[in-house]
């Protein structure tokens, strides 16, 4: 496998694999703030209560993703060339981007209250990041071994 085809499948992890991290950073988020109550499962019905989540994720993944996208692919790119892959890296970077959120939030009329429940959403994304593709940082640009 030549090393552009490589690094294509790689652009394409990193990209799905940031998605991946946006959507749990919400559904996180959504439950630890209290938007969805495990109570409404049994409450209302599964489509309702379904239909909330969902939109709740959705919105508030797409806002993550927005707000996040420029700080968490500076922090990609580093990462990928100095080739970090602990995870341990990843949570605290996911909680330090969500700290500088509130400066860099493009729409100021979408207010994310409670800096804890932001900072620990955004720390289960950085797993999340690394659980996919973190942990092979830097693996496509090695030079490969020939005898």
């Amino acid at each position: 496998m030549t090393q552009l085809i490589k690094l294509v499948f790689r652009f394409f992890s990193i990209t799905m694999s940031f998605f991946l991290a946006c959507v749990t950073a919400a559904l996180v988020y959504a439950f630890l703030s209290g938007l969805i109550k495990l109570q409404d499962f049994a409450i209302y019905g599964e489509v309702d209560t379904y239909f909330a989540l969902s939109l709740n994720v959705a919105i508030l993944s797409t806002e993550f993703a927005q707000v996040s996208f420029v700080p968490a692919f500076l922090c990609i790119i580093a990462f990928e060339i100095k080739q970090i892959r602990d995870w341990l890296i990843y949570l605290i970077t996911g909680g330090a981007i969500s700290l500088f959120a509130p400066f860099i939030q493009s729409n100021p009329e979408f207010i994310l209250p409670k800096t804890a429940y932001l900072v620990a959403s955004a720390m289960a994304g950085g797993l999340i990041y690394w659980l996919f593709c973190g942990q092979r940082a830097g693996h496509w640009h090695r030079p490969t071994n020939s005898k």
